[in-house]
């Protein structure tokens, strides 16, 4: 993981206002609806409905094209051109005909409502003309094929694969040149910094699992989706009374649930950072991440430093074992002695 990748990020609410008021002043309808579609993307891929979010961020990159096309002139969006407004954007050298004037009505193109849009690809290219597109053409197309795939056939589990590599690799950086370059605007303020963290996390992931098959293919989107959700309470996080009806001491019962936490965990013979280390859950900021490693360590830049092999945090119900002990590592990122201070680092890491 690259030294600058920042482990922990607030949400600023500011800046996703910012971003909303940038695009309701183009005056583009569709680039208002793409941002729309967009935020349901995000909640139906919390929610591991992949093909559907697939879908759904296809028609957002579709209709954030068209919005930028529509910014210009809503006739640049056409799929094609009808003959009432051809003979509108004419009109002047119809009036100009010798059996011209005979002819009275015409269309306003600035007031014309397309039956009939263009197709993500025409509206790509299009877009295109103007924005050197760093997402190849082929790339989109393959996006294309795999929505039309589930549009008329229906999603399929052992293809989700594909379908958020698609997502991840093509969808969303596509959308992030259309912003950046289009509007000088960071996609990233739109879905929230903590989120688009764990999405590039789980992009990570997608590139090391395409080159190395025998990682799994599973829980990928695991640290995306425990942010998403971390503000809800669930599971444990109910039970808040003693068997008599009292209500505990909150921090009392958190101890608990993370002495529980930590034996399981033991029990399963990870071998675990000591409680007095600096093991902050990157997700929901609590101090009670139980962190898993495994000798020997690697050098970084000189350094000595260990990666996680698995993770739990009993406050927002993050789990990964160490099957996924790539998915920990891209996540938390390295243990080092300038992380946990000389003293952490002598006490709680093994030599």
């Amino acid at each position: 993981m690259r030294s600058d990748y920042p482990r922990h990020e607030t949400p600023n609410y500011g800046k996703k206002e910012e971003f909303l008021a940038a695009i309701v002043a183009t005056r583009s309808p569709s680039a208002q609806s793409a941002l729309q579609a967009l935020d349901a993307t995000l909640w139906v891929l919390a929610g591991g409905m992949v093909s559907q979010a697939l879908f759904l961020v296809h028609h957002a990159v579709e209709i954030a094209l068209k919005g930028l096309l529509e910014e210009i002139s809503v006739l640049l969006t056409l799929d094609r051109l009808d003959y009432d407004l051809a003979k509108g954007l004419a009109r002047q050298r119809v009036s100009a005909h010798r059996l011209g004037h005979a002819i009275t009505r015409f269309a306003d193109p600035d007031q014309y409502d397309p039956d009939r849009t263009c197709g993500l690809m025409d509206a790509f290219s299009r877009v295109k003309e103007m924005i050197p597109f760093g997402t190849t053409r082929g790339a989109v197309e393959s996006l294309n094929k795999l929505r039309n795939e589930v549009v008329h056939h229906g999603g399929v589990p052992k293809d989700n694969f594909a379908y958020l590599d698609a997502i991840l690799n093509v969808a969303l950086p596509l959308l992030g040149e259309l912003y950046s370059r289009g509007y000088n605007l960071h996609l990233r303020d739109w879905i929230l910094a903590p989120l688009a963290r764990e999405l590039e996390v789980a992009r990570q992931y997608v590139g090391l699992a395409k080159v190395n098959q025998a990682l799994p293919r599973t829980m990928i989107l695991h640290t995306f989706q425990r942010r998403y959700f971390a503000d809800a309470v669930v599971g444990v996080g109910n039970l808040l009374f003693t068997a008599s009806g009292e209500q505990r001491d909150v921090d009392e019962w958190m101890e608990d649930v993370n002495r529980a936490a930590r034996t399981q965990a033991e029990s399963k013979g990870w071998d675990i950072i000591g409680e007095t280390a600096d093991t902050d859950c990157i997700i929901c900021g609590a101090t009670r991440c139980i962190v898993a490693i495994t000798p020997p360590p690697r050098l970084e830049s000189g350094r000595e430093v260990y990666d996680p092999i698995a993770l739990h945090c009993p406050a927002c119900d993050l789990l990964l074992e160490p099957t996924h002990r790539e998915l920990a590592r891209l996540h938390y990122g390295p243990i080092s002695e300038d992380r946990l201070g000389p003293e952490a680092w002598a006490k709680e890491v093994p030599r």
